[in-house]
């Protein structure tokens, strides 16, 4: 119960991260267009390479090619779902349908794979 907690917290923690540093440094808001589009799935691919190398281990390789592989599916999956429009301007987080602002996105999928992961360690 303690891992699945530390993992889904040290996701949710890389899921800001990576989303603050998406937008700051690139200065997009949301994942709108081809390009951003493709940011957005190479942000939640690295999300999931890391996080499935820090949780299983050897082989770094495979390991992340699975988490990659993963993260990648899932947001596939989260932006084709009609979600609630949701507004996070006033938290400098950008505005637009849930599967499309990172400050969301991001943070759900780290969580979501932080916790499956854990889960994934303990059963082996």
């Amino acid at each position: 119960m303690r891992r699945a907690f530390y993992g889904s917290t040290l996701g949710l923690l890389l899921g800001l991260a990576l989303a603050k540093g998406c937008e700051r440094f690139t200065g997009l808001d949301g994942f709108f267009g081809a390009r951003a589009a493709a940011l957005g799935y190479a942000a939640a691919m690295a999300l999931g390479a890391v996080l499935a190398v820090g949780h299983l281990g050897r082989p770094f390789a495979r390991h992340a090619a699975l988490g990659a592989a993963v993260a990648g599916l899932a947001t596939y999956v989260v932006r084709g779902l009609p979600l609630p429009w949701v507004d996070l301007v006033a938290l400098d987080g950008g505005a637009g349908p849930a599967g499309e602002v990172p400050a969301v996105v991001l943070p759900l999928l780290g969580a979501a794979l932080g916790l499956l992961l854990s889960a994934e360690r303990v059963r082996r």
